[in-house]
């Protein structure tokens, strides 16, 4: 610490710089606990596919609202476009990230973090719009994850705009220095709000299955 105070005398701009680096690691350090301390997301999904628990299906795994065409008229949807990433997988990553792109209240790389969160009332009405059309052909045990679906892709997409970050922006645009930074706070945010709205959003699912017949219980 002492080299880092000695080499900014009488140079602001060095100072500067320093001080900026400093602060960028102690924010992408707390990043990272707050990461950690969610490790418990990150297999749910994938481990249930891998052990057979939950079923493979041939998934868009990219299906959120950027990606659906709506006829101008009727504002109905008319087609799924950017196919590049269909393959086996599983529908509770297509409703998690409809659900992190479609119930955010603010934009994706959202500085001003109050304005980040998860309504409830857009999540509930795309969770029953969703489960009236394919609920019955979803199973139990995809229906009893199924309210964690938006956590786990909220938390994998913060990594993923975190890492691209820090690897200097190689995978995501950006039009401007930080971009993805911004990206991956905002994510880590929503995913703080799901978490406390997770009771509230179990009632929900709960309620839509009970009133659809679909014989679940949300875990």
């Amino acid at each position: 610490m002492y080299f880092v105070v000695f080499i900014c005398l009488r140079n602001g701009i060095r100072c500067f710089t320093i001080f900026s680096i400093c602060m960028l690691i102690i924010l992408i350090t707390a990043k990272i606990d707050f990461i950690r301390e969610r490790t418990y997301l990150f297999g749910m999904i994938s481990e249930a596919l891998d052990s057979g628990k939950i079923p493979t299906r041939i998934c868009h795994n990219d299906c959120n609202l950027n990606n659906i065409l709506f006829d101008d008229i009727t504002h109905l949807p008319v087609a799924i476009i950017d196919l590049d990433t269909v393959m086996p997988s599983s529908p509770l990553y297509d409703f998690g990230d409809s659900m992190r792109i479609g119930t955010n209240t603010a934009k994706d790389d959202e500085k001003d973090l109050t304005k980040v969160s998860c309504d409830l009332h857009l999540y509930e009405e795309y969770a029953r719009g969703y489960l009236e059309a394919c609920g019955d052909i979803l199973t139990k045990n995809e229906l009893e994850l199924l309210p964690y679906a938006a956590l786990v892709i909220t938390a994998e997409d913060g990594i993923r705009f975190l890492m691209d970050h820090i690897n200097g922006d190689t995978y995501y645009s950006i039009n401007y220095e930080g971009q993805n930074l911004d990206r991956s706070r905002t994510q880590l945010k929503l995913l703080a709000d799901m978490e406390r709205k997770l009771s509230v959003i179990r009632k929900i699912l709960q309620n839509i299955y009970d009133d659809l017949g679909l014989v679940a219980k949300v875990l």
